[in-house]
């Protein structure tokens, strides 16, 4: 009987570690699983913005165009919007930098502050295009 309990003992401490190391790898395959989920959400929405941006920059082009065609009194004034919107821009680049060292608990702030960015920054484009 003794050594009935012993084996018995032996056997739920191996049962016992062996739950507790699988535990251990399901926790580890999960976060790892959510790290590579959080790179991919990021790479999508920095390929997003980017090409948005590219399409402003054509607007921004725009802009140089008024600016070449202006008459000399208002060329100052279209000079300094588009110098405000490329400070405007190049903060937007920026901030899409720190995408890569964004966290799961601050990616969604960096987010929509990007967002947030990205939408002033249009608003800005267009207002001065029909300025």
């Amino acid at each position: 009987m003794k050594n009935l309990n012993i084996f018995l003992t032996v056997l739920l401490s191996i049962f016992i570690l062996s739950c507790d190391q699988s535990s251990k790898e399901e926790t580890k395959e999960a976060a790892e699983q959510i790290g590579e989920d959080l790179a991919e959400m990021k790479d999508s929405f920095v390929e997003t913005i980017n090409e948005k941006l590219e399409a402003l920059d054509e607007k921004m082009a725009k802009l140089d165009e008024k600016i070449e065609n202006a008459k000399d009194d208002m060329k100052d004034k279209f000079n300094k919007q588009k110098q405000e919107l490329q400070e405007t821009r190049d903060k937007l680049e920026e901030k899409l930098e720190s995408v890569k060292e964004a966290t799961a608990e601050n990616w969604e702030g960096l987010k929509s502050s990007i967002k947030k960015s990205y939408s002033d920054f249009e608003k800005k484009i267009n207002e001065y295009l029909n300025d």
